[in-house]
């Protein structure tokens, strides 16, 4: 989009900040949609009292893997906020009043954005979560279905939010592994014509860049990983319905 498009506006942290956005987008929409659930209609109404959590909806698993992503990227953001030189660049000293300096890199001028999306993507993961739990149950579908139901929303909601916070991280930790290793080889814009090479940074930068990878692939399989819940016997539902008619 920046190069093909030419959108000025679309830069480095725009687009790490993105899917974290969009991801406000999605869950109003799973909140929206619980909130206005149809409600029982006709002149007479029945409605299933039970108590129900957040727990007993949502894997537990996978909110673990929530909070994992997010207190990842709090942690490496403030890490790299805190050795970067300016808001997206590194730099590493290679004389008396001289350094090298590369950019891009995910300096505060990345780091804050992402990190205000992930607390209210966090935010508004619970209030969606809460509404799975605590809407009304389906008229006329048994018990069974509708918690199978409620779980499985719940579901491919965290999926959905693991999977864009994990690639998140590894982008961070990608943008970071290369920063470095162009620090380290001496490539990139600098204050020193012949900069030598830093084999610490280097290496620094290609373990940033496999834990990267790692990290992609461990949200990639817990976003597909096949689910073990099985849904209820059809059975029990035509019984039912042979009942009431």
């Amino acid at each position: 989009m920046y190069f093909v498009g030419g959108l000025f506006w679309f830069d480095g942290h725009t687009a790490a900040v993105l899917p974290i956005a969009s991801l406000l987008g999605v869950l109003g929409v799973y909140a929206a949609g619980e909130a206005t659930w149809p409600r029982p209609q006709g002149a007479q109404r029945l409605a299933r009292l039970t108590v129900r959590t957040v727990e007993d909806v949502a894997p537990r698993g996978l909110q673990r893997l929530v909070w994992v992503w997010c207190a990842a990227i709090a942690t490496v953001s403030a890490v790299f906020g805190l050795l970067a030189s300016g808001p997206r660049s590194i730099s590493r000293v290679i004389a008396l009043y001289q350094a090298h300096t590369v950019g891009p890199f995910p300096g505060w001028l990345w780091t804050v954005p992402i990190l205000v999306a992930t607390m209210l993507v966090v935010v508004l993961l619970d209030i969606a979560l809460r509404f799975i739990a605590t809407r009304l149950a389906i008229e006329d579908v048994d018990e069974g279905w509708d918690m199978w139901l409620r779980r499985r929303v719940a579901r491919r909601i965290l999926r959905t939010v693991q999977a864009v916070l994990g690639f998140t991280l590894a982008g961070l930790l990608a943008l970071a592994g290369l920063a470095y290793r162009w620090l380290g080889l001496g490539n990139g814009a600098g204050s020193h014509p012949d900069v030598p090479i830093s084999p610490e940074h280097v290496t620094a930068g290609n373990a940033l860049l496999l834990v990267a990878l790692i990290l992609a692939v461990a949200a990639l399989a817990a976003a597909l990983w096949p689910a073990r819940d099985i849904a209820p016997d059809c059975a029990t539902i035509d019984e039912a319905v042979e009942a009431r008619a």
